[in-house]
């Protein structure tokens, strides 16, 4: 048994960005800016709550470390309630 290679692909299934999250990185491709940027650009949406920074720990395959990464997602809406009839 490998074991240095069953505990990479465990932590590659472990670390991983939840879904419905944007990493810093892909964002600033998006905008084409630098990572740095993202933030301030996003600065008006974290502000008014509409837009939510968190960061996770997740498993970098080229360094093979867990490394921290912020990411960003729209803040869910509530739903309406239906009104009673």
């Amino acid at each position: 048994m490998n074991w240095k290679a069953l505990v990479e692909k465990k932590n590659a299934e472990t670390y991983v960005l939840p879904e419905g999250w944007t990493a810093r990185d892909k964002i600033a491709e998006q905008l084409e800016c630098s990572s740095e940027r993202v933030p301030e650009l996003l600065k008006p949406g974290l502000k008014d709550g509409s837009i939510v920074c968190n960061v996770f720990p997740v498993w970098d395959r080229l360094t093979k470390r867990i490394v921290r990464v912020s990411a960003y997602r729209d803040k869910p809406k509530p739903l309406a309630k239906k009104a009673a009839k």
